[in-house]
């Protein structure tokens, strides 16, 4: 899963601010659970390796060097036993009846594609069912994925220039990311998603599902944090002891932040390149 870029008045301050859903809000059904677990593939190396291999054995199979021996293209990195073909989100590019989804390779959060069964024929906004982040299947149509219990269009276009309709976002940043979905423009002062609550994701203000973590605490990604708080670098935030901590928005035109004592209001955008109608938003920081 990608970083966020920092706030971008706070740039050369910030050193990490996650991204991607949090660990806040969560279980199967809505794939919103980031237990981290040990891939299989980690230990099957070490396991599987055996005694030396003869001279006479080591001539069985071709030499991946050599331009005249066959190496199936199996699509996988360090093809294996638990290898998993992968896929490209924007380019859809599974056999029939299968679509390329995000999913966790080691069971944690989203780090990869992989093509999927359509299980279902439900539309983007519909409510779903998820079968976690490992087997990522749902009931969703051909065309989304289901994230926090709401099937979500995949992004259409390419990773430089996603192409989601007029007041969404995509959640990939243009280096490529293995969550890229569709997500509804918000306010984070307003807080006025339909499902989930604001956040600051990669480049733009997108509804995410929504953490509880309480200003001045821990964070590890975008939207850990509770509705009205942002997950930034600990030196802008008093008392820190983690990476990261939650810090409440503020609106400029009238300051507030008593949320957090020993912060004051400060420009989320660096000046003249908040997009209009958000001039206003600040952020609590030391």
């Amino acid at each position: 899963m990608a970083r966020c870029s920092a706030p971008p008045a706070l740039l050369l301050l910030l050193g990490l601010t996650a991204c991607g859903p949090g660990r806040a809000s969560g279980g199967e059904e809505t794939g919103d659970s980031d237990d981290e677990t040990t891939s299989l593939a980690d230990s099957s190396e070490s396991e599987s390796a055996g005694p030396e291999s003869s001279e006479s054995d080591s001539t069985d199979d071709p030499d991946p060097t050599d331009p005249t021996g066959f190496v199936p293209d199996t699509g996988c990195a360090g093809a294996g036993f638990y290898c998993t073909p992968g896929c490209e989100i924007f380019a859809q590019d599974c056999p029939e009846g299968e679509k390329c989804t995000a999913y966790a390779s080691s069971g944690g959060t989203w780090d990869a594609e992989k093509c999927v069964i359509v299980m279902g024929d439900l539309e983007p906004g519909e409510p779903c069912t998820y079968d976690g982040r490992v087997e990522a299947t749902d009931n969703c149509g051909p065309t989304s994925m289901c994230y926090d219990g709401f099937c979500r269009s995949f992004c259409p276009g390419i990773p430089e220039d996603p192409m989601c309709p007029d007041g969404f976002g995509c959640t990939a940043s243009s280096s490529g990311d293995s969550l890229a979905l569709c997500l509804a423009h918000c306010d984070p002062l307003a807080q006025d998603c339909v499902a989930g609550s604001c956040y600051w994701h990669n480049d733009q203000f997108l509804c995410n599902p929504t953490g509880e973590l309480a200003a001045g605490e821990p964070c590890g990604f975008v939207s850990d944090c509770g509705p009205g708080n942002a997950c930034i670098d600990h030196l802008l935030v008093p008392g820190c002891i983690g990476s990261q901590c939650c810090s409440p928005y503020c609106n400029l035109e009238q300051p507030d932040c008593a949320g957090l004592p020993g912060t004051e209001c400060v420009a989320w955008y660096q000046p003249g390149e908040a997009p209009a109608g958000f001039e206003h938003v600040g952020i609590c920081v030391q």
